[in-house]
């Protein structure tokens, strides 16, 4: 067998949590990116957020799915690399789900689609933890944050379609 030298051999030389953390990362780096190129990011002049926790969460979400990207890249390569196949592919099924929000919500123009997705999220997400707690309950916790913070968004969202504040 060769011997694998430059970039890719560093790569390999890397954790499979380390590089799932960091692959994640970059997804949603490179997801906040096409979003705010594509206009998605931006509301129009006026729009507000009704009351102190919906501004503050929708000033915090490019940085939260950060973090939520690297755990959900985390427990992939983690679940990969002990070859827990099943699962891992709950959590990359989620992490697509995730990475395809803008798109599947028109641009983030439909709030109604918005919502179904964040309830998508939420069972998907549901789902890649029960898989994983059969057999990694370790890395299980890693996707509980996309829980809390889909149920966090789509309260504040409720509020914004119905003009409440939250």
């Amino acid at each position: 067998m060769a011997a694998v030298c430059g970039p890719r051999a560093e790569l390999s030389a890397v954790s499979p949590v380390v590089r799932g953390s960091l692959l994640g990362a970059v997804l949603a780096l490179g997801v906040n990116l096409v979003i705010q190129l594509a206009g998605w990011g931006e509301e129009p002049a006026g729009t507000a957020y009704p009351g102190p926790v919906n501004s503050v969460i929708y000033a915090i979400v490019p940085f939260v799915w950060i973090g939520l990207f690297a755990a959900m890249g985390t427990a992939l390569f983690a679940l990969r690399a002990r070859g827990m196949m099943r699962p891992a592919r709950a959590v990359g099924v989620l992490l697509a789900n995730c990475a395809l929000y803008p798109v599947y919500t028109l641009g983030f123009s439909s709030r109604a689609l918005g919502l179904a997705g964040n309830g998508l999220t939420a069972v998907l997400a549901a789902f890649a933890i029960g898989m994983m707690l059969e057999r990694a309950p370790r890395l299980a916790p890693l996707i509980v944050p996309v829980i809390v913070w889909v149920a966090l968004a789509s309260i504040g969202l409720v509020a914004v379609m119905t003009g409440r504040t939250f």
